[in-house]
């Protein structure tokens, strides 16, 4: 694989890991809408509130004009329904008129003693049992509503959880007849509601919050029940969202902003559809991604890429073409002669660096190499390389006259034990003695008399040293000469020897 095919590679590979942190920045981006989102709820739950104190106050105001127009009896026992009383004076119509859903009257004991509720058809059968024993524990003396309304002094109000539905609600207090001071002990307590169902109630709390609110309700009530929020909160800090299903992702995202009853429990949430969906922030989150690809492509991978190739590749391509016209074996003078003064230029001037000193090297190793064929042309003697096998290797000169019709078989890669014009004796010696050379490492020197066609005898020394870890060099010289040498002095001193002993 080039240069070329790696860079390209890389930067595919560095393309993948900049997607993955565009990616990152899509998510962040999405994560930064919903952010945007939960602000801007957070900025609307100020007026939500106002809206609901406000509703409170109003709330307030009817309970204490209730609470004025009761015409209590002797210990405040209003007549049943249907006679004269609070309760009885108003019906149906008159909730109306109020614009409230419930009337409720209790003594000062908390029993419930009338109701009047829009939901009820009949306040003083079945519906007014279940809304007086449903009321029973917020209006008895103890409840958090009624011990607030005789701590403060005026009237309490709050959300509660009723049959009906939840609701916003306010209690105050009757005073005996005929006193009306602050200080003087309830007869009695009035109790009016709206519930949060309310079409006119839903749309002024729902006034600055997104068009499509839902109210839905949660179902957790009662006062021994355990709270998550701090009491008489209706509306806290929390903003829940709501996950859509996986094959619902087109839906648009919702929003639940938790109402709480005086308890502190979770009852019912505004249920707010925001103006963005899963599918429409990762259609955004790609766009942008796609936008921003795109961008960085344009001014930063593609320009990259075209100065690297300039800078680098073309430099690279042209000093790997030229280093392959100089070929094969020795430069001859063949140099690369840039004039770059980058690192190409330096990688150039050491190449031709090298050339040279391989020029130089190259011809002193022809002329050591010419002294030393003529040194062997030469020299008498038979000289050839063989490994342990006896397999001849090289032969360094050929020879001619007596020792090339005495050894001439030897050839390059042909083995000793093969040649059978040499007397098996010697071959025997010959592999004996290679071994010998190549275990101990010493030179191993034999001779040995050949007999030749028509009674002539001729003399060879041969010599073996260890030329490597596999073969040895054998030398072979003819000592004929020497020895008929030898022999005609020993025939002399011999002769001279007789004569003086005859003298």
């Amino acid at each position: 694989m080039n240069v070329r095919s790696k860079l390209a590679i890389g930067s595919g590979l560095g393309l993948l890991a900049l997607l993955g942190v565009f990616y990152i920045g899509g998510r962040i981006v999405v994560l930064q809408s919903l952010k945007h989102a939960s602000r801007s709820l957070t900025a609307a739950l100020p007026e939500v509130r106002r809206a609901i104190d406000h509703e409170r106050r109003q709330l307030e105001f009817l309970a204490v004009a209730a609470a004025g127009a009761a015409v209590p009896g002797d210990g405040f026992n209003p007549a049943p329904v249907g006679g004269s009383g609070t309760a009885s004076a108003w019906d149906a119509a008159g909730l109306d008129r109020l614009g409230i859903d419930l009337l409720a009257v209790a003594d000062a004991a908390g029993t419930v003693l009338q109701t009047q509720s829009r939901a009820s058809a009949d306040a003083g059968g079945v519906g007014h049992q279940m809304l007086a024993q449903a009321l029973a524990p917020h209006l008895h003396p103890d409840s958090r509503l009624v011990a607030e309304m005789i701590a403060s002094g005026r009237a309490a109000s709050g959300l509660l959880e009723l049959p009906a539905g939840p609701m916003l609600v306010a209690a105050a207090q009757v005073a005996a007849r005929g006193d009306r001071r602050p200080e003087a002990s309830a007869a009695g307590v009035v109790l009016v509601g709206r519930a949060i169902e309310n079409v006119n109630l839903l749309r002024r709390l729902t006034l600055g919050l997104p068009a499509q609110t839902l109210l839905v309700r949660n179902g957790r009530s009662g006062p021994g029940a355990a709270a998550d929020e701090r009491p008489g909160i209706i509306i806290g800090e929390t903003i829940l969202f709501d996950a859509p299903a996986l094959w619902r992702m087109h839906e648009p995202l919702r929003v639940r902003l938790p109402l709480r009853d005086l308890y502190g429990h979770h009852v019912v949430s505004l249920m707010l559809s925001l103006p963005h969906s899963f599918k429409g922030l990762a259609d955004l989150a790609l766009t942008w991604l796609t936008l921003f690809v795109a961008c960085v492509g344009a001014t930063f991978i593609i320009p990259l890429f075209l100065l690297q190739g300039r800078a680098v590749l073309n430099p690279l391509s042209r000093l790997a073409r030229d280093v392959q016209t100089l070929g094969h074996g020795v430069p001859n003078g063949r140099r690369l002669a840039w004039t770059r003064h980058d690192e190409f230029g330096v990688v150039a001037r050491t190449i031709d660096e090298l050339l040279e000193s391989i020029d130089r090297e190259h011809a002193a190793l022809t002329a050591s190499n010419e002294n030393i064929r003529a040194l062997l042309a030469a020299t008498p003697d038979l000289i050839f390389v063989m490994d342990r096998d006896g397999l001849v290797v090289e032969i360094a000169n050929q020879q001619t006259g007596r020792m090339g019709r005495i050894f001439g078989s030897i050839a390059t890669g042909r083995n000793v034990r093969q040649m059978h014009d040499i007397p098996a004796p010697v071959i025997a010696k010959f592999v004996e003695r290679i071994g010998a050379a190549l275990d101990t490492d010493r030179i191993q020197i034999f001779e040995y008399d050949f007999h030749q066609p028509g009674g002539a005898v001729c003399w060879m020394e041969i010599r073996m040293v260890r030329l490597s870890d596999k073969h040895v060099l054998a030398l072979i010289r003819d000592m004929t000469e020497r020895r008929h040498a030898q022999h005609e002095r020993a025939r002399i001193e011999e002769k001279m020897a007789q004569m003086q002993r005859t003298e």
